[in-house]
């Protein structure tokens, strides 16, 4: 899987252009410069403003429109973060 299209619950309006889907690409390891990403026990856990910068990297979107995207839609970026991550970060190499 190299890129996932999301439908946006709530599309964006900047000017005249409507946003009413975004396609994200796999992330590689210069997306995740500067993102915090915590492995416990449980697993792997992204805080929001993680999903919101991997967002912008992965979209191609500038940070105002990403910034617009309603809690559903917020979500939706979260889980297709998660599902570019293998299998063993999910879980901390625990096995599920």
């Amino acid at each position: 899987m190299n890129e996932v299209k999301i439908t946006l619950k709530e599309p964006i309006a900047i000017g005249d252009k409507i946003i009413s889907e975004l396609t994200m690409h796999k992330p590689k390891a210069k997306h995740l410069r500067g993102i915090s990403l915590l492995i416990s026990e449980e697993g792997l856990k992204l805080d929001t403003d993680a999903i919101i910068d991997l967002a912008v990297k992965l979209t191609g979107q500038l940070p105002a429109v990403i910034d617009e995207l309603g809690i559903e839609d917020v979500a939706a970026v979260g889980a297709a973060v998660m599902g570019f991550l293998p299998g063993g970060m999910l879980t901390a190499g625990k096995p599920q």
